[in-house]
């Protein structure tokens, strides 16, 4: 019973964690409203991270993102999936987001920063 609990609270932490891997078949989703911002710097690879900009509407700043990925013939495709909700205000945020790639990810011949409007950003 007790491996068995272990085993359980094991799969819920991952679950649980900021990164989340994807099958190949699954269908790509942003969550709410944003959008990348990209110039000549962002978004990058730098140190085995993920830096992009991010820009939204809303009431306040500090909205919640997930980093997801999926890897397909040595090809790997991030995205981020906003939790926070739209709000009614009219406001605008740019915030940097840094996220630490798995191994798996890193490993891959290409990687692309998928975008809300389907853009792939090439990152290497």
């Amino acid at each position: 019973m007790r491996n068995v609990t272990f085993i359980l609270l094991i799969t819920f932490l991952l679950g649980c964690s900021g990164n989340e891997a994807l099958d190949a078949t699954d269908e790509i989703e942003f969550g709410f409203k944003y959008q990348i911002i990209s110039d000549s710097n962002l978004p990058s690879l730098s140190n085995g991270k993920l830096v992009t900009k991010v820009g939204y509407s809303g009431c306040s700043g500090n909205h919640e993102f997930i980093f997801k990925y999926r890897i397909s013939n040595a090809t790997a495709e991030l995205w981020l999936f906003k939790e926070t909700g739209d709000q009614d205000c009219l406001a605008a945020f740019g915030e940097v987001k840094t996220y630490a790639l798995p191994q798996n990810v890193l490993s891959s011949k290409n990687i692309f920063l998928v975008t809300p409007n389907e853009e792939r950003l090439s990152l290497n």
